[in-house]
């Protein structure tokens, strides 16, 4: 594929990474190719995301639990915490979605901690660290994180 969006299968596993900046900047054509890559056995594309919508619907026991905790993350972002996401990783077999995320201090973090729990769901904080002038950490949401 491109530089932009990197994909990855191990098992049940799809870990699907993006770029930021640069996939901001997706065009039809990458979004066709990447839609080929990820669904193979489908020959015709009439409207993608129709089509995208309905192999995450197809797989209702995995999306269900992908878009509940997603939807939680949502949420608590919504509420203006300043955090920017680099990778997520779901684990439908543990039913846990991993976060990479960046904030400019550790307050931020741990606010976003906070609110992640505050949807009644299990959250863990790995250890944050310094890059640059940011900090990054991973935190794992849901299963028994």
């Amino acid at each position: 594929m491109t530089d932009v969006i990197t994909t990855r299968r191990e098992g049940a596993i799809l870990e699907v990474t993006l770029d930021r900046p640069k996939a901001n900047a997706i065009d039809v054509a990458t979004s066709r190719a990447l839609y080929t890559e990820l669904f193979p056995d489908d020959r015709r594309i009439v409207n993608l995301r129709a089509q995208f919508d309905e192999h995450i619907g197809q797989r209702s026991g995995a999306s269900s639990g992908f878009m509940r905790l997603l939807d939680k993350v949502a949420q608590a972002m919504a509420e203006g915490i300043p955090v920017s996401i680099s990778q997520l990783d779901y684990n439908e077999a543990r039913g846990d979605l991993a976060l990479q995320v960046r904030a400019s201090d550790f307050a931020t973090l741990e606010q976003l901690r906070q609110r992640l729990s505050e949807s009644g769901e299990s959250v863990q904080m790995g250890s944050a660290s310094r890059d640059g002038d940011m900090v990054s950490a991973r935190v794992v949401i849901g299963g028994s994180a």
